[in-house]
Formats: structure tokens, C-alpha cells, sequence
């Protein structure tokens, strides 16, 4: 079943080309070392934060993928640019 992980924060204005350019980066390390990641979103949302989708082929290749990045200086850096964090993980159950 398809799993997406699914993070909301905040981000200094002055820090957005920052932001995008460690996530790409990211992106593309987790995509060589890791298969099931089918697409990722960054929604700027009206209130100035961000919602920030990854969505993965199975929970199982989600979760390998999160375990490599715990402590990943990498994913350390992107952090350190956000406020407000909150993550959230889960399967679609409809897709229309």
C-alpha cells in the first residue's frame, strides 16, 4: 500500500532558497540510495508555512529510508532551517 509521509513547518522567507536547495539535494541521495520514493510535493500554504509530502511505494522502503536518515547531518542541516515541525506518517486508503 502506498505510504506518505507528510511534514508541516515554517521557514524564514530569507531562508526558502536554502531550504530548496538542501531538499533537492536530499531528494536526490535518497533516491540513489534508496528505491519506493514514486514523489514528493512542497505546498506554500497562505498562512506562510509549508506542507511537505514524500510519497513512498510501501511503508516498508519509507521506513528503511527514514532509519538511514536518523542523524544524517544532511537531514540535521534541512531541519535546522524549519520551525513549527510536525511530521506524520500514513497510507492512502483513496485515491480518486
Amino acid at each position: 500500500m502506498t505510504a506518505v509521509r507528510v511534514h508541516r513547518y515554517t521557514v524564514a522567507a530569507d531562508r526558502l532558497d536554502d531550504l530548496l536547495d538542501r531538499r533537492a539535494q536530499a531528494i536526490t541521495g535518497i533516491r540513489a540510495g534508496f528505491p519506493g520514493l514514486t514523489g514528493t510535493r512542497l505546498i506554500g500554504l497562505e498562512d506562510g508555512s509549508y506542507v511537505d509530502t514524500w510519497t513512498w511505494e510501501s511503508a516498508e522502503q519509507m521506513n528503511a529510508a527514514l532509519q538511514a536518515s536518523s542523524g544524517n547531518p544532511g537531514v540535521a542541516a534541512i531541519l535546522a532551517l524549519t520551525g513549527d515541525h510536525v511530521v506524520a506518517s500514513g497510507e492512502i486508503i483513496a485515491d480518486i
